[in-house]
């Protein structure tokens, strides 16, 4: 490639990881501010708060009208965290927003342990940084557990690949990734990629047979979490995590606006594994990709599952970023030249994507400056309706279900849970009828503008009940 277009394909390349960059900056800003009002995010924020709250009740019968399917470890963290002052939901944002800023430091560690220059691991942490601040800005200072679980699993598996490659025992970073686990139990993917990992790194018997010893010390450190928690909590423990779903293909084409972002980043990612098939990290990150991109598709598939399925698939395409744009040391002659070639190309056409993934109507009300008189008057709205639902009985279900927290009302009432009970035929509809009525729970209608839409509040469109 002559000088000359090399020196323009890099100055394209640095200026898109700078608008990048000021792109996620920009939505993690707003996530950050938005975390600080008193506004529901996500329906789970109000649930998971409750729970941290109840840490000597945490995993109710399966008969009952609540449920708890998530393991403990998040719980005590965000009730740690809230020892310190904040309430446990504020808690759980503030943990939230560290877990985002460590993944992008974790992501630029692991791609230069892989063998990644400088330059593509700062481009890889600043593309991961951007899509979850854009794609996913849903759960960037959300109370939700899958934030910090894949910090620390993401974690444990650049520890992983650190000490495997200084020739020390793995097992260390398995019992981290094994006590991610217990922060959310939706993540195989990484860790089954670094047992993977393991056994390719040489055709030796005596490798293989260290993948199975580590896998060996994961499911033995598994199997006694799992007892711990089973001696502690009861029987219950093991019935709520067998929660039951319904499962329906549809649901993978639900919230397919992060696909924009994902499919543009995956597409380098491709074209550098093709071309350089032949260096194991290559297809060491063959495996990690179609892993991670196969467990989010196939969690997407259950009722409630959410776009967080796919945010090992977004680690995972974050290291292949770094890698294929950071002219690994391993590329050398045309091969490095084509990479090179279609570096600035394929950055460019990342920006877009993402751009398609921010909501449209969020342009126009932050140049309007309208969200600030929509927050000052739904700020009111929520006062009002905590007042009104305060003075209600102990029993009362609010459909905004943080109004029902912020009134200091326990959780009584989990319409999702007992929704899948009858969908998935263990109670007919006429048994959660007759459970409605006979609880004797007040179920209470909340304004609309007490939560979140996107990046601002709800329009307060719907009326609360007099």
């Amino acid at each position: 490639m002559p000088k000359s277009q090399s020196s323009i394909g890099n100055a394209i390349f640095l200026l898109t990881s700078a608008v990048l960059l000021a792109f996620g900056l920009a939505c993690f800003a707003i996530c950050c501010y938005r975390a600080s009002l008193p506004f529901e995010i996500d329906t789970n924020e109000a649930w998971n708060a409750w729970w941290s709250k109840s840490l000597d009740h945490l995993y109710p019968s399966k008969d009952d009208l609540v449920a708890n399917n998530y393991p403990p470890l998040s719980f005590y963290l965000v009730r740690l965290v809230s020892l310190a002052g904040p309430d446990p939901l504020y808690a759980g944002r503030i943990i939230s927003i560290i877990a985002f800023i460590a993944l992008s430091v974790i992501a630029f560690s692991g791609i230069r342990v892989l063998g990644g220059g400088r330059p593509g691991a700062a481009f890889g942490a600043i593309w991961l940084f951007a899509t979850f601040n854009v794609a996913f800005m849903g759960y960037v200072g959300m109370n939700d557990p899958q934030p910090i679980a894949l910090a620390v699993m993401a974690g444990g598996f650049v520890w992983f690949v650190r000490r495997l490659q200084a020739g020390k025992a793995v097992e260390p970073a398995v019992l981290v990734m094994v006590a991610a686990g217990f922060f959310k139990h939706n993540m195989a993917a990484i860790p089954l990629s670094a047992l993977i990992w393991l056994a390719m790194e040489n055709p030796k018997p005596a490798l293989p047979k260290r993948a199975l010893r580590a896998a060996g010390v994961g499911l033995l450190a598994a199997g006694a979490g799992l007892l711990a928690c089973y001696a502690y909590y009861g029987h219950n423990f093991i019935d709520q995590l067998m929660f039951a779903r319904a499962l329906n293909l549809e649901n993978v084409l639900a919230g397919r606006h992060v696909s924009y972002s994902l499919l543009a980043a995956l597409a380098p990612v491709l074209l550098w594994l093709g071309f350089d098939w032949k260096n194991r990290v290559a297809r060491k990150m063959a495996v990690l990709v179609a892993l991670t991109s196969v467990s989010g598709i196939v969690q997407r598939t259950g009722d409630g599952v959410d776009i967080n399925a796919y945010f090992e698939f977004v680690f995972a395409l974050a290291l292949g970023l770094g890698l294929a744009f950071g002219e690994m040391p391993e590329l050398a002659g045309p091969l490095k030249r084509r990479m090179a070639a279609a570096r600035p190309a394929f950055a460019l056409l990342l920006l877009p994507m993402l751009a398609l993934c921010f909501p449209k109507e969020a342009i126009s009300k932050i140049r309007s400056g309208a969200f600030r008189t929509e927050i000052a008057e739904n700020t009111k709205t929520l006062q009002r309706e905590i007042k009104r639902v305060r003075p209600m009985p102990e029993k009362t279900s609010c459909t905004i279900m943080l109004v029902c927290y912020w009134a200091g009302k326990p959780f009584v009432w989990d319409g999702f849970a007992l929704k899948q009970r009858v969908v998935t035929g263990k109670w007919p509809q006429t048994e959660l009828s007759r459970r409605a009525q006979a609880s004797g729970i007040r179920f209470v209608k909340t304004a609309d503008g007490t939560e979140w839409c996107d990046v601002w509040p709800c329009p307060a469109t719907i009326r609360a009940e007099p």
